[in-house]
């Protein structure tokens, strides 16, 4: 999942499909103002997040999934259940 805090939500809409970005694309009213900032304390772009299947979070600051140090957290929540 990914949340834009774009300004301009019409030029993110018209971005999306041009892009041709895939997965669930949001857009936070409010941009850095939003409550999706606030509740995440997003403090930058990117943020990674990295949620488990129940949906609480595992990682507010995960590393980027290129990385290879994200490789251990999916696993090690997994072993949890």
């Amino acid at each position: 999942m990914k949340i834009s805090l774009n300004d301009d939500i019409d030029a993110w809409r018209k971005m999306v499909p041009e892009k041709k970005l895939g997965g669930i694309q949001l857009h936070a009213d409010g941009a850095w103002g939003s409550e999706a900032t606030k509740n995440y304390q997003f403090k930058g772009i990117p943020t990674f997040v990295l949620f488990g299947a129940n949906g609480k979070i595992i990682s507010p600051s995960a590393p980027s999934p290129s990385l290879e140090e994200i490789r251990p957290l999916p696993d090690l929540e997994l072993s949890k259940i």
